[in-house]
């Protein structure tokens, strides 16, 4: 792992706001690569896409060819490997969110809670 610069304590800061602030739609279910369901939630999704981005702007800025060399390279790794696949199941719940009033209710069973 290259270097951090967002720290435990800023990551934490904004995983707890982003989950007050999706409340209920926070968490989701996903398919891992066994095709197993799993958990998932929005907030920490967002919070490590943040912190892996903010890393890289911070070590892109240090204007050294070895540190952008490295800086994009960390980056394509990330994404490949750990952000890429969680950033697309998460964009799949968030459209759901966004477009709710556009899904037909039927399609769902009556034991999942409504969207607020």
């Amino acid at each position: 792992m290259g270097e951090r610069f967002v720290t435990e304590e800023q990551w934490e800061a904004i995983f707890k706001a982003l989950r007050e602030k999706l409340g209920d739609t926070d968490l989701y279910y996903t398919h891992d690569n066994n095709f197993d369901s799993v958990q998932a939630s929005l907030a920490d999704n967002m919070s490590d896409i943040y912190q892996d981005l903010k890393d890289f702007i911070m070590l892109y800025q240090k204007n050294t060819v070895p540190a952008r060399q490295n800086a994009v390279a960390l980056l394509r790794d990330l994404y490949r490997w750990r952000w890429g696949p969680a950033l697309l199941s998460a964009l799949s719940t968030v459209h759901n969110i966004v477009f709710r009033d556009n899904i037909d209710p039927g399609l769902f069973p009556d034991d999942i809670p409504p969207w607020e």
